[in-house]
């Protein structure tokens, strides 16, 4: 303690030589350098001042990414020479830390599992709140009983109080991350709860439920705890895990590579995962891993996985997220609810998809036991055709006052039919049309179509019955249109046509036949019969002219071309049309074809005559002016000159000439008159 100097004594890992000599200030650069243990200088001066008289101390010191624990014994020793020297002792105490810290890490691992695990597990749909999967773990831990709860509004089974929070957590989703927690009597103690709402998709939420009583007794012993998690493993198929971000310390149960089916070590190895997740579910998964590099929270839910086999596993997550500063610990179980899942779709069909279909279904669904005459189960959409004080009545008494007796025994007939057949197939089902009395006021048409279903116990029969008033009501409309349609056809002189658009038949009418003597039965039920008998010069015209009425909205559509009859003749048509239209889409194009072929010739004809008529006035104003000219100013001569010695004969011969051009002229007049026709 005089000199300062400190010998180093054994071998050391970090120095290059053994048994030397550094100064007071080149150790504590050397314990800064290399471990955690920074004060060894408050320490040194202790033992100098007599304050203590030994100092021991656990350090880690890091190294090539490794760790290493030693523990350190200071003591104060007086020497034969009455010097005083302070004696420090190293031990690596590493395997003994790393066992303490696995045993450590296994309690703490196996309590974290266990309180992860779910009791009970329920899936309900966010609408009706009806139950379509149940799990439990523990018959004391439930009220109802499976089979009564499954198909069934949860509300109508559990306290009021539950039911409020419920009601509160599905419809508010910011609320339902919180977790619910209650008690319950339950068996003459109470019982503690914890329930946690998970969206299981978009229109069903998974409700996981702990029973958290242990937390308020006394805690179990390590085997207890080994042993449950042991049998949970085995009996659930689930797997346990836990990373730790402050020393990077991990654990992933072997289980997980039984789970997946995959060989999995490590949380490294863990990611090959995501290849095999199905692409729906990948936002979810790259968001946890995210988390777990970014030291944040992780979220529980389903993940689906498609593996080399071509299976498809539904993995349920749940983690516990424990906050230690900055840093975080994950415990979590990967829970195999495949068969959970297959049990509800299967459970589904067993119940003849009666959920589903109360769902997503407009008709009367009805479930009848005919062997006990009663009905089983009746979904919501009656209460829209029946009165609701009624509705245990209609179940009992099968619908008694809301058929007409003598369709109501039909009914049952065709009931009684189809269930005495033993060799049914689908096929054989029973479809029927009758009254059914709405609200036991109004009668309205419904169509009744009769299953047989096969279950364990026994045949059931399944019964929908389909509004179809207004759709009968408007096959009426449409077939007193059509015989109107039929009777003004034949009643007309135009040959009718009807194009659907969105099929693309083409029909004629009988009058095509009577006017242009083409056997409309042989005719194709497309457009190609139209083009057979259109013109060539005129096929581009005319079917341009009516694709640019469709394209551009027009209300009315008309056309004159020539079409052949049965025996060649091309006749002139004045073709009509009217287009219908559906969501602003030309979907239907009903025309008229009329022969104007008489009406053609007579115009031709008529301007013929006009052109002649133009002719004889151009000859009246200026053939027939000539001679007529030429005779009056001749007898204007005659008088002037009959008195001079002019030859009298000449004068005579020439309005001779010009009385006989005149009257040639006249002739040919009337010539052409007579050639107007």
């Amino acid at each position: 303690m005089k000199t300062g100097e400190v010998i180093l004594y054994g071998y050391t890992p970090f120095l290059s030589k053994n048994n030397f000599t550094l100064d007071i200030t080149e150790i504590k650069r050397f314990y800064q350098l290399y471990t955690d243990f920074t004060f060894v200088q408050d320490v040194i001066e202790d033992l100098k001042r007599n304050k203590i008289e030994t100092f021991e101390h656990e350090y880690k010191i890091h190294l090539d990414n490794d760790i290493k624990y030693y523990k350190i014994y200071f003591l104060k020793y007086i020497g034969s020479n009455k010097n005083s020297y302070i004696i420090a002792h190293s031990n690596n105490i590493t395997e003994y830390r790393k066992s303490l810290e696995e045993i450590e890490h296994q309690q703490k691992l196996l309590d974290s599992v266990i309180k992860s695990l779910p009791d009970i597990l329920i899936l309900i749909d966010n609408k009706t709140y009806v139950v379509k999967f149940f799990y439990y773990k523990d018959e004391s831990d439930i009220l109802v009983q499976k089979e009564y709860l499954l198909g069934k509004d949860i509300r109508h089974f559990v306290p009021p109080f539950i039911s409020e929070e419920l009601e509160k957590k599905i419809q508010d989703a910011e609320y339902k991350k919180i977790p619910f927690v209650y008690a319950l009597p339950m068996h003459n103690r109470i019982e503690h709860y914890e329930a946690r709402f998970v969206d299981y998709d978009s229109d069903n939420t998974m409700i996981i439920v702990r029973n958290i009583t242990e937390q308020y007794e006394t805690n179990r012993e390590k085997e207890i705890y080994l042993q449950q998690l042991q049998n949970a493993e085995s009996i659930l198929n689930f797997a346990f895990w836990s990373y730790d971000t402050e020393d990077k310390k991990k654990y992933v149960s072997s289980r997980i590579s039984t789970l997946f089916g995959i060989t999995i070590n490590s949380i490294e190895d863990a990611k090959m995962l995501f290849e095999y997740i199905v692409p729906e579910d990948l936002p979810f998964a790259y968001e946890n891993y995210k988390n777990i590099l970014e030291g944040n929270e992780l979220k529980d839910g389903t993940i689906r996985f498609k593996l080399p086999d071509g299976n498809v596993k539904h993995i349920l997550q749940k983690v516990m997220n424990i906050r230690k500063g900055k840093f975080i610990k994950y415990q979590g179980v990967l829970v195999d609810i495949t068969n959970e899942i297959l049990t509800a779709i299967n459970l589904k069909q067993k119940s003849f998809y009666l959920n589903l279909l109360s769902e997503f279904t407009n008709d009367i669904l009805v479930l009848y036991d005919f062997s006990n005459e009663k009905i089983e189960y009746i979904n919501s959409t009656a209460f829209k055709y029946i009165i609701k004080e009624d509705f245990n009545d209609v179940k009992s008494n099968f619908f008694q006052g809301y058929f007409y007796d003598k369709d109501l025994i039909e009914i049952k007939e065709k009931i009684k039919i189809l269930f005495n057949k033993n060799d049914y197939k689908a096929s054989d089902s029973i479809c029927l049309e009758t009254q059914f009395i709405k609200e036991k006021r109004v009668p309205i048409w419904v169509e009744v179509s009769i299953y047989k279903i096969a279950d364990e116990d026994s045949d059931k029969i399944l019964l929908l019955i389909k509004d179809i008033h207004e759709k009968k009501k408007y096959l009426e409309e449409l077939e007193n249109a059509n015989l109107q349609f039929r009777y003004a056809a034949k009643a007309t002189t135009d040959a009718i046509w009807d194009w659907n658009l969105e099929t693309g038949t083409f029909i004629w009418t009988e009058n095509f036949e009577i006017f242009f003597g083409h056997n409309i039965k042989n005719l194709p039920k497309d457009l190609s019969g139209w083009k057979e008998f259109c013109h060539p010069d005129d096929i581009d015209r005319v079917f341009k002219s009516i694709r640019y009425a469709i394209d551009h909205g027009h209300e009315f559509w008309q056309e004159e071309y020539r079409l052949r009859d049965s025996s060649g003749i091309y006749k002139d048509v004045l073709n009509k049309a009217v287009l219908i239209y559906h969501d602003n889409k030309a979907v239907r194009i009903i025309g008229a074809i009329h022969d104007i072929t008489k009406e053609k010739d007579a115009l031709r004809k008529l301007t013929m005559q006009n052109l002649k008529l133009r002719e004889i006035a151009w000859t009246q104003s200026h053939v027939v002016r000539a001679p007529l000219a030429r005779l009056m100013g001749l007898i204007e001569m005659y008088d002037l000159l009959r008195e001079s010695e002019y030859d009298d004969v000449s004068l005579r011969k020439l309005i001779y000439n010009s009385a006989k051009e005149l009257d040639d002229t006249i002739h040919h007049i009337i010539k052409k008159t007579e050639n107007l026709d």
